[in-house]
């Protein structure tokens, strides 16, 4: 598979990365740091069925193209910044049609904050001068949101 990177306007994609993630989870990444074509020459990755997304944020969406060609020169799928991991390009090398249960990369961390329902206004202003964070809800319900303690 060859893997090509085009800015439009020459001056590579900011913060966009692109992915191809295998039905085996062979993965590739990359990113077109500087300039406006760049190409990947991937060797056998063990799938034929494959997912292309994007991740990340660009100030100029309409200038990212990316293209993924077969080893005889057949394109297999082509995208834009518009093609991210929720809506994936997907695509079979040997013409058979894309498995619904391709794997994906998850790359957002999952942050989980204990909270506490403080029930009397001197147990919210204790918490408060605490350092913990006052939450009121859509309900109208007062909860309080510790901060993390990355230090153990």
């Amino acid at each position: 598979l060859t893997v090509t990177f085009e800015d439009t306007y020459g001056d590579g994609w900011d913060e966009v990365t692109f992915l191809l993630v295998g039905s085996n989870g062979a993965t590739f990444s990359g990113t077109l740091a500087d300039g406006n074509y760049e190409t990947h020459t991937l060797c056998d990755l063990g799938a034929t069925c494959f997912n292309a997304y994007m991740t990340g944020n660009s100030d100029y969406p309409s200038e990212i193209e990316w293209s993924v060609v077969d080893d005889a020169g057949e394109v297999d799928v082509d995208g834009n910044i518009d093609v991210t991991e929720a809506e994936p390009a997907q695509f079979c090398t040997d013409g058979a049609t894309p498995p619904s249960s391709s794997p994906t990369l998850s790359h957002e961390p999952t942050i989980t904050r204990p909270t506490y329902t403080v029930g009397t206004y001197s147990e919210l202003m204790a918490a408060k001068n605490n350092g913990d964070s006052i939450i009121i809800d859509l309900t109208g319900r007062i909860t309080l949101e510790s901060p993390l303690d990355f230090n153990g």
